[in-house]
């Protein structure tokens, strides 16, 4: 199990070490856009793409550090599980947030 949470770490970094630059150049190239510029440059699929990509993976990889942060403070099994079950459910939520307000500039 600690193999495959040590991949998981990684991919995601590996995603993010590209996935941020993108992100910040994007954001760099339009610090001066409208908001209806920025809706319709977003509407491009490969520009929602990469911002999709970007902050699921930084979601999952700060789930992951909060995960062992967790595992490594909390003393107690019981209050442990709870904890890490809520940054999880939490996680989900805003991946969940962050499809449906990419997807709702679409419509």
């Amino acid at each position: 199990k600690a193999s495959r949470f040590w991949a998981h770490q990684r991919y995601s970094a590996f995603i993010l070490l590209w996935a941020v630059p993108v992100t910040l150049g994007f954001l760099f190239l339009n610090r001066h856009a409208l908001l209806p510029e920025i809706t319709a440059k977003l509407r491009d699929p490969v520009v929602a793409s990469c911002i999709v990509i970007f902050l699921l993976a930084a979601l999952y990889h700060g789930g992951l550090g909060l995960q062992v942060i967790f595992e490594d403070y909390i003393h107690t099994l019981k209050r442990r599980r709870f904890w890490v079950s809520f940054i999880w459910y939490v996680t989900f939520l805003w991946a969940c947030a962050l499809v449906l307000a990419i997807g709702k500039v679409f419509l």
